[in-house]
C-alpha cells in the first residue's frame, strides 16, 4: 500500500501596509460645521519645504462615532518657488482675492438661470466598463 503525503502550504499572513507619509507637517487650524454630519477642517501642511493651506471636508462615520475625512478638498500652496528657486509665486494671494470676489459676486446672482444651468451628462456603461 502506497500512501502519499499531503503537503499543507503556510497560512498566509498579511502584513499590515506601511504607512506613507503625506505631510511633512500638518497642523489644524480650525474648522466650519457645514451640517451635522460634515464639516470643513483648515490646516497648514508641509511637504517638500513649501507650505500649504489645506481645506478638506470631513464627514462623521455614525457607526464609529469619528470624523473621517472626505474626497473633496484643495490644498493650496501659500508661497511657491518656480523656475529652479529663482522665483516666487503667492497663490494664495490670489485665490483669498478671488473668494472675496466670488462672495459678493454670490450677493447678486440668481438662484436660477436656465441660460447659466450647468449640466452633467453620465457616461453610459459599456461592456468593456
Amino acid at each position: 500500500m502506497i500512501v502519499k503525503a499531503t503537503i499543507v502550504p503556510k497560512p498566509k499572513v498579511k502584513k499590515a501596509p506601511k504607512p506613507k507619509r503625506i505631510w511633512d507637517n500638518y497642523e489644524e487650524v480650525g474648522e466650519i460645521q457645514k451640517s451635522d454630519r460634515l464639516k470643513f477642517i483648515v490646516a497648514v501642511g508641509v511637504r517638500d519645504g513649501v507650505k500649504y493651506l489645506n481645506i478638506r471636508e470631513f464627514y462623521l462615520k455614525k457607526s464609529e462615532g469619528i470624523w473621517k475625512p472626505g474626497r473633496d478638498g484643495i490644498s493650496l500652496p501659500i508661497k511657491l518657488p518656480i523656475n529652479k528657486g529663482t522665483e516666487i509665486i503667492m497663490p494664495y494671494e490670489g485665490f483669498r482675492d478671488l473668494l472675496a470676489k466670488a462672495a459678493e459676486f454670490s450677493e447678486s446672482i440668481a438662484l436660477y438661470d436656465e441660460a447659466n444651468a450647468l449640466y452633467y451628462t453620465p457616461k453610459e456603461k459599456t461592456n468593456e466598463d
